[in-house]
């Protein structure tokens, strides 16, 4: 994890998710203006960076923690996410 002077920390929140307790934390990276996430679960946790678009990256967070991710997936989920958004923004036709 990045040092604590370095984060911004946007929104830290418990989660209690199909008899899961998820510790969350959506933060920034102050000196890179990365956004990421981290997923707490017992002694396992894992970030994932998620780009410097604040709206990509709030959503990204919000389908996270309703979604009840866990440490062992959020790299794939993250990924998918990506990948979705990079579809989404490619054009589909041309006038």
């Amino acid at each position: 994890m990045k040092s604590l002077e370095k984060r911004h920390v946007l929104i830290e929140e418990t989660v209690f998710y199909e008899g899961l307790q998820l510790h969350n934390l959506f933060w920034q990276d102050l000196s890179t203006l990365q956004f990421y996430v981290s997923v707490k679960y017992g002694n396992e946790t894992a970030e994932a960076a998620l780009g410097t678009d604040p709206s990509f990256a709030a959503r990204c967070y919000q389908l996270i923690r309703d979604g009840g991710v866990t440490p062992c997936t959020l790299s794939e989920v993250v990924a998918d996410l990506k990948v979705q958004n990079e579809n989404t923004e490619k054009t589909l036709y041309k006038i």
